[in-house]
């Protein structure tokens, strides 16, 4: 991450304890979720601005001893009432607040998901805009090291709902789709994922997807227009269409089912709800 850092000329201070904290852990993971905070602090503090990110123990649960990581920023900050959102998985924030960057979002579900499978819990704490953020990572404490084997082995996967049930991701929101992607991945679907409704039908026949998760408000060709067009075709008969909506309303669930959607599903979308809706 230093260069991305030193690139806006921030500052970064790295607080360590005298003494190992030990977990037990898949390395590439734990690497992927403070990876994904630091660039969260790095995108949306200002330059020359103040990061830190520290290591230390304390407990989890009022009694579990767990690892404590925090990564602090005096950078944009967030509004309260986010706040709760900000580890949905289709959530985003008002994009005022990234300014060129986009929304929030990159990979913020994936962050909880991962925290959770180390038997963890992630949490956000901000004053409002242009208060800063601090993000926290606790999980829980091994007594010992773990030996050479047990350190390289991975984490079991998320409980498999998929089997070899393959998925395609129809979502033009760049974090949305990536973050989709990679949780649906993990709990072990054959995964793609596209940003139009033309490159959804461009895709669709060689891919013979099982299910496809399809917002309904892409630009150009939509949501409703695509899965009537899937429909059309014999070999997409029995595959399962989910509509990804904002709108949960009788009026919006009969346009889902006369398009063809077997399931009308409203943001923000529950991810262990849709793992169980897929199974």
């Amino acid at each position: 991450m230093r260069p991305m850092i030193e690139d806006k000329h921030q500052r970064i201070r790295v607080t360590l304890p005298e003494a190992p904290v030990w977990v037990e852990g898949d390395a590439a993971r734990l690497e992927q979720i403070f990876t994904n905070l630091l660039s969260n602090a790095n995108k949306y503090t200002q330059e020359r601005g103040d990061i830190a990110i520290s290591v230390g123990a304390g407990l989890i649960d009022e009694a579990e001893r767990c690892a404590i990581v925090q990564v602090l920023d005096n950078g944009e900050g967030i509004e309260a009432e986010l706040v709760p959102r900000l580890f949905e998985l289709f959530a985003q924030a008002d994009r005022s607040l990234a300014h060129s960057q986009g929304g929030l979002g990159i990979g913020l579900s994936l962050v909880r998901t991962l925290v959770e499978m180390h038997g963890g819990r992630v949490s956000m704490r901000s004053d409002g805009r242009g208060s800063g953020s601090t993000f926290e990572v606790r999980i829980p404490l091994t007594r010992t090291p773990v030996d050479q084997e047990t350190s390289n082995a991975s984490l079991p996967p998320l409980q498999s709902v998929a089997g070899l049930r393959r998925v395609l991701v129809v979502e033009d929101n760049h974090d949305i789709r990536e973050s989709s992607c990679d949780l649906l991945s993990m709990a072990g679907f054959e995964v793609k994922g596209v940003s139009t409704g033309s490159e959804a039908l461009e895709m669709a026949p060689a891919f013979a997807p099982n299910v496809v998760l399809l917002d309904v408000g892409l630009p150009g060709l939509s949501g409703y227009d695509v899965a009537r067009r899937l429909r059309d075709l014999p070999q997409f008969a029995s595959t399962v269409l989910i509509a990804i909506t904002g709108y949960d309303t009788a009026e919006a669930r009969a346009l889902s089912a006369a398009a063809g959607f077997d399931h009308h599903i409203c943001k923000p979308v529950n991810f262990d709800e849709l793992a169980t809706l897929l199974s």
